[in-house]
């Protein structure tokens, strides 16, 4: 007599993710093709969270779970009772996924968020706003110092980059730049193995962080730009 095998935590929250990035892709697939898109950041995002709710629920009822866990610009949760009181409490990713491993009875560990940050890419918009640096500086940044702690407890996250101008080789050699810039984390560089052409709206690619500040320390964060030049 065969038995179905309970997953492992870390292949439900695999899955999780998994879920999650194929909502966000189909969702910026949605916003390449909206007209008279903003250019300001937080118009984007108000604008990509309305797709993601429609690209959730055009997926299959049983690939949906039980619930609606994406929240916009939502501030960073406590987890145990030493977060209390802490000022990474109000910080605020520009999206989190909302997650619960229903198999976990511990309640620090059996719900958790997926943190998305969002920035703009391409030429500076002013000498003091460096769109190419901002990524990096008040982006990944993001989920390496305490002071944001995003993805405090969890393995993964994600960095949504909106390319408004510039080449995606050109702005990629800056965004490393930036990185090589970086004294107090060892910051890997982004590379992508695909390259940008005609037809490829969005890429994707992952990098492996440690974090000093932040447990756990190893972290995969994914980068997925996507193309809103006019």
């Amino acid at each position: 007599m065969s038995t179905n095998k309970i997953p492992s935590a870390s292949i439900l929250w695999q899955r999780h993710e998994e879920l999650i990035l194929e909502v966000f892709v189909r969702a910026l697939k949605m916003l390449c093709l909206e007209k008279n898109l903003p250019d300001a950041e937080n118009r984007i995002n108000e604008t990509l969270y309305l797709k993601a709710r429609l690209a959730y629920f055009k997926l299959p009822s049983k690939q949906r779970p039980p619930f609606w866990g994406l929240f916009l610009e939502s501030q960073n949760q406590p987890q145990t009772e030493d977060d209390v009181g802490e000022g990474f409490l109000l910080k605020k990713p520009d999206f989190k996924w909302r997650l619960e491993n229903k198999l976990d009875t511990n309640p620090h560990t059996a719900i958790r968020d997926y943190d998305i940050e969002c920035k703009r890419l391409g030429k500076p918009l002013r000498r003091d706003r460096v769109l190419n640096e901002d990524y990096v500086k008040n982006g990944i940044l993001r989920f390496l110092n305490v002071k944001h702690s995003y993805g405090k407890g969890m393995t993964f996250g994600a960095m949504i980059g909106y390319v408004q101008s510039m080449e995606f080789k050109d702005i990629l050699k800056e965004v490393n730049q930036c990185i090589t810039q970086i004294q107090t984390h060892k910051i890997p560089l982004i590379k992508f193995s695909a390259k940008k052409n005609s037809s490829n709206e969005i890429i994707e690619t992952a990098q492996k962080l440690y974090r000093t500040e932040i447990s756990p320390p190893s972290f995969n964060l994914r980068h997925i730009w996507v193309d809103l030049r006019k």
